[in-house]
């Protein structure tokens, strides 16, 4: 690290000024994404991430995006009993295991996240977003080391998302 002309410490993380003169460390320089899809043309998708998780619905959540992507890619995990509940109010049959085979679900996830973002107060961009530019891939388990999900800390793995997302 070093420091910039007004004496300022560089390093690889982002972060912002709390009102009581403390920093908050907003993420990773590796995890911002410009996109225009922002008002301020970048995501600081671990930030996002966390909104998102705020859900009872989303268990676990990694966001990827090509730069400058028109659409944000999402792998989530939902829980599994809130989509259970789901799926017995709206009289709709599921298996965990096969997520994919029901569109309702993806559906169901899709107004999760709307509602969330729209909760979250700084991301009522994501909420008004066509729900095309929202690509979201459920899948059956918690993200793991073995899936390629995540990392041995527990962080995600936006590679491995990207994989499953076809996004390279």
């Amino acid at each position: 690290s070093t420091n910039d002309a007004d004496g300022w410490l560089l390093t690889s993380y982002y972060g912002e000024c709390l009102p009581n003169g403390t920093l908050s460390v907003l993420g990773n320089r590796d995890n911002v994404v410009k996109t225009s899809l922002s008002p301020t043309g970048h995501v600081f998708v671990e930030e996002l991430e966390r909104a998102l998780a705020a859900s009872p619905a989303i268990n676990d959540v990694c966001i990827v995006a090509k730069p400058n992507s028109k659409t944000l890619g999402m792998v989530i995990y939902p829980r599994p009993m809130e989509l259970f509940d789901a799926g017995t109010r709206l009289k709709k049959e599921y298996r965990l295991g096969q997520i994919d085979n029901y569109p309702w679900c993806f559906d169901y996830m899709h107004e999760k996240v709307v509602e969330a973002a729209r909760q979250s107060g700084q991301y009522q961009w994501l909420a008004q977003l066509p729900s095309d530019r929202i690509r979201i891939k459920l899948v059956s388990e918690p993200f793991t080391t073995k899936n390629s999900l995540a990392y041995a800390d527990g962080t995600n793995n936006r590679d491995g998302a990207q994989n499953i997302l076809s996004i390279r």
